[in-house]
């Protein structure tokens, strides 16, 4: 897929999500390594399964899954493995505040603020 047929696909979506007609994009197998995702609205339905990306992108997504507040365990296990992939994003500066700590009581929600 190149530039232009993305931004065809692109703006068939758009279309699609304004109700003027269009079609609702459908990524799956799309290589976005490199692209410049920042403030963009990542798909997170099963059309995005697939989607090729680079370590960059990787790392953004990973930090943002670590600036979550889940209160299941397993998930927060999850949230401390990615955790040194989610430090190397170019966003964490951002998010780092948030991020799930190792040793976070689980009675204080991100940010320091107690629960309840």
């Amino acid at each position: 897929m190149n530039k232009d047929e993305l931004k065809s696909i692109l703006e068939q979506h758009r279309l699609w999500v304004e109700g003027n007609g269009g079609k609702r994009a459908d990524l799956r197998g799309a290589d976005l390594r490199e692209a410049d995702l920042d403030f963009s609205c990542f798909p997170l339905w099963c059309g995005s399964a697939g989607i090729r990306v680079d370590k960059r992108l990787f790392c953004q997504l990973a930090a943002h899954l670590c600036a979550l507040d889940v209160g299941d365990e397993d998930c927060r296990k999850a949230q401390i493995a990615l955790l040194p992939l989610a430090k190397q994003s170019h966003r964490a500066g951002d998010l780092g505040e948030w991020f799930v700590k190792e040793d976070e009581d689980k009675a204080t929600a991100p940010g320091g603020q107690k629960e309840g």
